[in-house]
């Protein structure tokens, strides 16, 4: 029979690496969550929830404009007038986009990745041309400018492709690290039970 040491020793170690593995299960279902939906899903509810928080500190600040008054001057008074009615409006419009067209953002996003890859190959390339004329060796000018065109032309083809991957990554060491911080925290509990009956040997010997 445990003693009463021993008892509210044991809730100390529980309450110490619940918390722990509490977190550790929220990130499991966060992984799995992001790893079982579909990436048009998961990228408006990033987008969705960014609105929100921009609208929401819109609002905070015209709250806090009309709080102090003209007190603090005309100049820091229009700047948080414009400030916080900027931020409502484009947070508004974000959340109503993310909302109603869940799908383009996506492919809005992944279009502006592959022009950017595109810019990217057609400015190496005039690197690549010049370098040439002068004689003057490429290095990995060339690698650079094929793999640029090779990923805007995978980019535009596929655009659902780089979201997927990049979504499964993350999904995934969301996943390994729940698995990890649960496995560390019943091992560290263990060990301190373990040594918590080795220092109750000790004391009754």
């Amino acid at each position: 029979m445990l003693s009463f040491p021993a008892i509210c020793a044991d809730t100390i170690i529980m309450k110490r690496y619940i918390p722990m593995i509490i977190s550790a299960l929220l990130l499991i279902s966060l992984g799995l969550y992001i790893l079982l939906s579909p990436p048009e899903s998961i990228v408006s509810v990033v987008v969705a929830a960014f609105g929100l928080y921009l609208a929401f500190d819109g609002f905070r600040t015209l709250l806090m404009r009309h709080r102090i008054g003209e007190g603090i001057g005309s100049s820091l008074s229009g700047m948080l007038l414009g400030k916080g009615l900027a931020d409502a409006v484009v947070g508004l419009v974000i959340l109503l986009v993310a909302l109603a067209f869940p799908g383009a953002i996506l492919r809005f996003l992944v279009y502006i990745a592959a022009a950017a890859f595109l810019l990217t190959g057609i400015v190496d390339l005039v690197d690549l041309i010049w370098l040439s004329r002068l004689d003057i060796p490429s290095g990995s000018v060339g690698l650079e400018t094929v793999l640029s065109f090779v990923f805007a032309l995978i980019l535009f083809i596929f655009p659902n492709i780089l979201p997927t991957v990049l979504l499964t990554i993350v999904a995934a060491v969301l996943f390994a690290s729940g698995v990890v911080m649960i496995y560390g925290a019943i091992s560290s509990s263990c060990y301190a039970r373990r040594l918590r009956k080795e220092l109750e040997k000790r004391l009754e010997s």
